[in-house]
């Protein structure tokens, strides 16, 4: 954006930059590297061979307590892992991907930022910076009950609606499930 100042005497007005060149440059946006469908898709991809890998260590756990109870019946052996532990094991390794991508991201988003000690600074840096950074959009709605429980927003997020159009049934459910337990 330049300004054209009035001229003294010259034919031409002359031409100053309201900004520098420095300046122009930390407005920019940065261009994205990689396309957000594949983004969308690849999560979508990690949360189904994360299913995949753990019903295949259940069932693989499963066949190894079945022939110990083959070689030694009178033996104590562990019980039959079930649906249900298979389900939490899944939830539980998503939760841990979702905490170390978390960490380093954040960390790397709050490099060369002051200390956030209040509470209400860490919310609005995830509202602004981390949201923006993994959604490519800010929260809609931030609401506080102000005693500490902090309640966001997203009515458009990409991701969850696309699963959402997907499939209107239990799978969604069960997806939704897994991608919070990815961004818990």
């Amino acid at each position: 954006m330049e300004y054209a100042a009035p001229s003294l005497g010259a034919s031409t007005p002359s031409t100053v930059p309201l900004a520098t060149t420095a300046a122009r440059s930390w407005t920019e946006k940065p261009p994205a590297m990689v396309d957000y469908a594949c983004c969308a898709l690849l999560f979508t991809e990690m949360a189904n061979a994360l299913q995949a890998s753990t019903a295949y260590k259940t069932q693989r756990a499963n066949d190894i307590v079945a022939e110990l109870q083959q070689q030694d019946p009178g033996a104590y052996v562990p019980p039959l892992l079930t649906t249900s532990d298979q389900a939490d094991m899944a939830n539980s390794r998503m939760e841990e991907l979702g905490r170390h991508v978390g960490a380093n991201l954040t960390e790397k988003l709050g490099q060369g930022k002051p200390r956030m000690n209040d509470t209400l600074e860490r919310v609005k840096f995830v509202c602004k910076d981390l949201w923006s950074a993994v959604w490519d959009k800010q929260i809609d709605n931030l609401r506080t009950n102000h005693r500490g429980v902090f309640v966001l927003q997203d009515h458009s997020l990409k991701t969850l609606a696309a699963v959402r159009s997907a499939d209107k049934g239990n799978a969604f459910v069960a997806m939704v499930g897994h991608m919070l337990s990815l961004t818990h």
